[in-house]
């Protein structure tokens, strides 16, 4: 192990105590401190005091503008925070602490759950809530109020509140001046400040003039410059100017740039000029209209401003020295309290508050950018969080660090010769797909839409079948995507597994909605008595359920007990999780311990190949995008593939789901896991309002295609009024409704046939496809009169058996049952 990587690696009880100034790092970066005051800051609140208390007078007493724009900067950064608090308490999360500044205590008082105070170095504040840092050691009984426990809009609502409380308060105080010394407006031209010597301009404009165009080309903006340099040195030029209230016109030839150093390549006046503004006072009720406009206006230039300082160009200049351009270097807060003292002489207090303002447009704005630590990168994680849908909410830094590699990157190259020959496990089912035993390994996925929408699930569950995806998992974390599973799991062609985040009773409202099996993280459902809950219920209804064991979510007790996340705690929890099933009588089980890192995911899984015989899914968690996610993944699933580990897989990318079915079917191929496909068929479940027996159309369907070498995705769906739009993303796929076939394309409806003819018409249209392409196919047949049949057998279809064929209303309502508390849980 390398040097660098011991002190983490070392278990927490052994780590030296930290440092006052330590402390105050980890504070700023974690976003607060621990709720108990460490006994060597005893006293430290009366020093802190004296620290605070000196910082502001020597402030007042050095310039009064700075002290006033201090203040209300503070005041903004307390705000942004309430906005923080507020919106947390809102939503159900426990805040622990609001403290305004960092470092050592001055005051604190408790109220309700929150520790509100003061600390001595004013630079901030910040809000600490319960379960955004994976260290936090939640009890149960807060676990419902974490952070990490909340639905996707209620954490985005919280994250991006002090953006929108700085918006809020630059409204306020614009407004505010608005009313009362007026809004600053452009007018018109661009108003001389000064002539230079022996230049064109001299004797012909003077300073005060207003230069409102040059030869008729308009000066917008002040921006004089751009329209000068549009003519060619030399050029007699008319400009219209406003002197003492008056507009005339005056001539003269512009010169060229040579005369102040320059190429001589552009045309030069020889003036200074500035925007001319003047103040119109608002009414009250205008006010705030008038703000807005200022606002975006301001919102706009501040993402520029910032897109381009970060540009990696002027980054680059700016840290070598060589950055002279003020526009694209950046301003430390230092330089803009010292502007606050020139707009403070100029602008008298009016002039403070209208600054802070656009402060805190600039503060909301780059606060919302999607990089750490600020609240835009904590959103863009959320945001990713929630399009995966499988990913555990809590964040720490230490989880995702390489110290839980401290076995040595040596283990993942000890790859043992593969005999051929798989480690023996027991068989269970998923729905009707064998796992484990001598079944083939199967490919799994995720979906990344909202369960809740319905038709976007189910569309893309059916691209995955088609892709090669034998088991989909979709997640389960609020009462809509129970719902939702309810209406999903009847009409989806393969079987479906829901993902449990923190809350169990979703487990068994997941249950109730029919699902084929379950996904429980040991890390975030940790009640025994919820675990064994969802046990006994698994048990009585014969629904496995999958241990998936994450590095990054370790119960912090096996996190210190091990000294991180190491193979050992990934298996013991495993085998917790286990023993708790065992009380119940409960074995319907496989397991996963995926990792980050391949030398960690590897050793997890070999070690607990040791100690169980339950079926095992492999995987690397968060492998990232293509092409590097691809490799990483690859490398720690072939690996243990090859060794004869491994029942069922899933390839975890930062891509497209479909992406993931068929690099996990494209490797099990690879290694002769799987046979070839000559046609990837899919085929919906035999519903309740399938027309056809499914399943024995899709056999007779593989037998008539044989050993045809046809790259195409087909379809065979039991009716007519869900089926070609389900599976539009095939190439071909046959509908049944009303005693007739449906044939479709691309989801386009283009042929009707006898019921008995369905399986010969497929096979027909195929190699008609495959020879001829599908635009092809589709101009040789009558669309209008396919879809009006369609429609027709649609209509009749619904008149007979409504919208709900499969029930699901039945079980909308146990569910609804269920989490209200209704029913026995």
């Amino acid at each position: 192990m390398s040097e660098h990587l011991k002190p983490e690696s070392s278990p927490p009880a052994a780590w030296p105590a930290p440092t006052a100034p330590s402390r105050f790092v980890s504070e700023v970066v974690a976003g607060g401190a621990v709720g108990e005051r460490p006994p060597d800051e005893k006293g430290s609140g009366i020093i802190g005091l004296v620290v605070l208390i000196g910082i502001f007078v020597a402030l007042a007493v050095a310039n009064i503008w700075w002290f006033v724009f201090a203040v209300g900067l503070l005041l903004s950064i307390v705000l942004h925070e309430v906005g923080h608090y507020s919106t947390a308490r809102w939503s159900g999360m426990k805040v622990t602490q609001f403290f305004v500044g960092f470092g050592p205590r001055v005051w604190s008082m408790h109220h309700r759950s929150t520790e509100f105070g003061v600390r001595a170095l004013p630079l901030g504040a910040f809000v600490r809530i319960v379960g955004m840092n994976m260290m936090d050691d939640v009890d149960d009984a807060d676990e419902e109020q974490t952070y990490r426990s909340k639905s996707y809009p209620k954490r985005m609502l919280v994250i991006t509140a002090g953006s929108l409380m700085h918006f809020l308060l630059a409204l306020v105080l614009l407004s505010a001046v608005f009313t009362t010394r007026g809004e600053a407006v452009v007018l018109p031209g661009a108003e001389v400040m000064s002539v230079g010597e022996e230049m064109p301009a001299t004797g012909v404009v003077l300073p005060g003039d207003v230069i409102l165009s040059v030869d008729g080309r308009e000066v917008v903006d002040g921006a004089l410059g751009d329209v000068v340099r549009s003519f060619e040195p030399g050029s007699a030029v008319d400009i219209a100017i406003e002197r003492a209230g008056v507009e005339m016109v005056v001539k003269t030839t512009l010169g060229s740039n040579a005369l102040v150093g320059g190429d001589g390549s552009s045309a030069f006046l020889g003036v200074s000029t500035v925007m001319p503004v003047a103040l119109e006072q608002r009414a009250w009720w205008s006010a705030p209209w008038h703000s807005v406009t200022a606002m975006v206006d301001q919102m706009w230039m501040s993402v520029k401003g910032v897109v381009t300082v970060l540009n990696p160009a002027n980054v680059i200049a700016h840290l070598s020295g060589d950055n002279a351009d003020p526009m694209t270097r950046p301003t430390t807060l230092v330089g803009i309290t010292a502007v606050s003292d020139d707009v403070g002489q100029s602008g008298g207090f009016a002039g403070i508050i209208e600054l802070l303002a656009f402060l805190n447009v600039f503060v909301g704005v780059f606060n919302l950018f999607p990089l750490l630590p600020l609240d835009g990168g904590h959103a863009a994680i959320a945001t990713y969080e929630r399009a995966r849908e499988g990913r555990t909410r809590s964040r720490c830094p230490v989880c995702t660090s390489t110290s839980s590699t401290r076995f040595g990157e040596e283990n993942l190259m000890e790859v043992k010769g593969w005999s051929g020959e798989r480690r023996p496990s027991r068989m269970i089912n998923v729905g009707g797909v064998p796992v484990g035993g001598d079944s083939p390994i199967t490919v799994q996925s995720m979906t990344v839409t909202k369960t809740a929408d319905v038709e976007g699930t189910l569309q893309q569950i059916y691209a995955l079948a088609a892709a090669g995806c034998d088991i989909v998992r979709c997640t389960c974390n609020e009462s809509e995507a129970a719902v939702g599973l309810a209406q999903i799991v009847p009409r989806s062609p393969i079987p479906v597994i829901a993902d449990i985040h923190h809350q169990y009773k979703m487990a068994l409202a997941a249950l109730d909605a029919g699902v084929h099996g379950l996904r429980l993280n040991p890390g975030n459902i940790r009640r025994p008595e919820h675990i064994k809950a969802v046990a006994s219920e698994c048990r009585d209804r014969g629904v496995p359920i999958r241990i998936g064991v994450n590095a990054g979510s370790l119960d912090p007790d096996l996190y210190e007990k091990h000294g991180g996340a190491t193979p050992e705690a990934m298996v013991e929890s495993a085998q917790r999780e286990l023993e708790y099933f065992a009380e119940v009588d409960f074995d319907l089980v496989k397991i996963s311990v995926k990792a980050s890192s391949v030398p960690l995911m590897v050793e997890a899984y070999r070690q607990l190949a040791e100690v169980t015989d339950h079926p095992l899914h492999l995987g690397v968690t968060e492998a990232g995008p293509p092409p590097a996610g691809l490799v990483k993944a690859t490398a720690g699933i072939s690996t243990l593939l090859m060794e004869g580990i491994g029942d069922t897989i899933r390839y975890s990318l930062t891509a497209d789901p479909v992406e993931e079915a068929r690099a996990g079917r494209q490797l099990l191929e690879a290694l002769g896991l799987r046979e070839r496909k000559n046609v990837d068929l899919i085929a919906c479940p035999s519903c309740g309002r399938a027309e056809v027996d499914v399943i024995d159309v899709a056999q007779k369907a593989m037998e008539a295609f044989g050993e045809r070498q046809l790259p195409l995705q087909v379809a065979v769906m039991g009716c007519v009024v869900n089926g070609p739009g389900e599976a539009r993303e095939a190439d071909l796929g046959i509908a049944a409704g009303n005693k007739r076939g449906h044939l479709f394309i691309k989801g386009r409806n283009v042929a009707v046939v006898p019921e008995d003819e369905m399986v010969g018409a497929l096979v027909e249209w195929a190699e008609f496809i495959h020879e001829h392409g599908t635009e092809a196919a589709i101009a040789r047949a009558d669309t209008a009169r396919a879809e009006r049949e369609a429609e027709k057998d649609r209509s009749m279809l619904l008149a007979e058996q409504g919208d709900d064929a499969n029930n699901a209303s039945e079980r909308i309502v146990e569910i609804g049952r269920r989490l209200s508390g209704d029913s026995a849980s």
